[in-house]
């Protein structure tokens, strides 16, 4: 599951780096109505592709829920487990929506002062785009391995690493290294929370679920740069600080949820003895 989420998402991403300047390029060859004409083509074939292409019934597993990867039965259970994971998922999220929102933002201006040259302001934010498109599938693919909260915790120790060298380092090469290690936290954080959530979900309710996790990601994309830019009144470095305390409490939610289940194993062994 993690991995098939993580290869759509890149695949968006790679849509999204490839668009801008295939639309650019269009546009100088031809004109604007014929570039409209273009991208009309592009989305009957995908209608296309999707009605004859995407009509196979899914196989159903453990009754009735899709399942790529090995799940307990008990999590395929839409009750008190699933509805917990839903919430922490979505919280998940509306922190990697705050996290890129500073760094479209804030950071694109705090670049920008430093360098004094748009090109490698650009360069730096195609780098970014890059690493957290590319890193999604091996990201989807390691949480199918150690689990998904495992997986988001390592995203948001990663993003705090990178935010805290945007606070002390600023030549190129270190605010090079640190949007690619930000890449890597975040692109994380595109996956692995909807693997989570269709991994509890019925394929009934996924679409719902889906569409509320979309919403998610819109709340923190709309606070993260109104939050750093009131921040940025206090200091440059501030909304950076703010991403590292987004991240270390996006940390404790793992840790809170592998310390109750491992509390729980204890309740239920001493039980058992």
């Amino acid at each position: 599951m993690g991995e098939a989420v993580g290869k759509i998402q890149m695949f968006q991403g790679v849509g999204l780096i490839v668009g801008p300047f295939l639309g650019g390029f269009l546009i100088e060859q031809l004109n604007y109505p014929s570039v409209f004409y273009i991208c009309a083509a592009f989305a009957f074939s995908a209608f296309l592709l999707v009605f004859f292409g995407l009509q196979k019934k899914p196989k159903v597993l453990n009754g009735g829920v899709k399942s790529s990867s090995k799940i307990p039965a008990r999590a395929l259970k839409f009750g008190a487990i699933a509805k917990k994971s839903l919430a922490i998922a979505y919280v998940y999220t509306v922190f990697a929506g705050i996290l890129y929102g500073v760094i479209e933002s804030q950071f694109t201006v705090h670049a920008s002062e430093i360098l004094g040259k748009e090109y490698l302001v650009g360069l730096l934010l195609t780098s970014y785009y890059i690493t957290a498109t590319f890193i999604e599938p091996p990201a989807g693919r390691l949480s199918d391995i150690i689990g998904r909260h495992r997986t988001v915790l390592l995203a948001f120790v990663t993003c705090a690493l990178g935010f805290l060298t945007l606070i002390f380092l600023s030549s190129f090469v270190c605010l090079l290294i640190a949007v690619v290690v930000i890449g890597v936290g975040i692109g994380t954080l595109n996956v692995v929370p909807t693997a989570l959530l269709m991994d509890v979900t019925p394929p009934s309710q996924r679409g719902l679920i889906s569409g509320f996790d979309h919403v998610s990601w819109g709340a923190g994309y709309f606070l993260g740069p109104m939050l750093g830019g009131v921040a940025t009144i206090h200091s440059v470095s501030a909304p950076y600080m703010m991403c590292i305390i987004t991240s270390a409490i996006g940390c404790t939610l793992p840790l809170i949820v592998y310390t109750h289940a491992f509390m729980k194993k204890i309740t239920v062994e001493r039980r058992l003895t």
